[in-house]
């Protein structure tokens, strides 16, 4: 798995994601709910990361707009999994409060973890800031060889 790129499932999180902001507005309304305000922010943030994944093929910094937009629109769908499941999925749909605020603990567990894992040489491609990508320096691997992975993760 290191050094490949999961562009199908790149693809599948990013369009699950919208959709799931999208119909998110397709209950009854009967108020601005906090579900809407997060689902609102999502539907801001998404254009921008989709916009740096496929037009900008993540490059300079591109690429740190798509890990934190990514980071964030993941923690927004958690912290909203996180509020149905305190609540209750029924009561959520119907816009009953009858479940109880979401306590503080359990929205920094899933902050901190969705945190972890983006900030790990994993989510990075374990590049950072310390070299270009393969894209930046024209190189597609064909005809240079070394020992050290590109920005992109390839190994080239």
């Amino acid at each position: 798995m290191a050094g490949q790129r999961l562009d199908g499932w790149t693809g599948l999180f990013l369009t699950t994601t919208v959709l799931t902001s999208v119909t998110g507005f397709g209950f009854p309304f009967t108020g601005l709910l906090a579900s809407h305000q997060v689902g609102i922010i999502s539907l801001l943030v998404l254009p921008v990361v989709i916009f740096a994944r496929y037009r900008k093929h993540l490059l300079g910094a591109w690429r740190g707009v798509y890990v934190v937009g990514t980071a964030l629109v993941l923690y927004l769908n958690f912290f909203v999994l996180v509020v149905l499941t305190a609540m209750g999925v029924s009561t959520a749909v119907r816009g009953s409060r009858a479940g109880g605020p979401v306590r503080l603990p359990r929205s920094a567990f899933v902050l901190v973890t969705l945190f972890v894992i983006g900030a790990t040489p994993a989510g990075l491609n374990g590049c950072g800031e310390s070299g270009p990508s393969c894209l930046e320096t024209g190189n597609d691997c064909g005809s240079f060889v070394s020992d050290k992975p590109c920005c992109d993760g390839l190994q080239c």
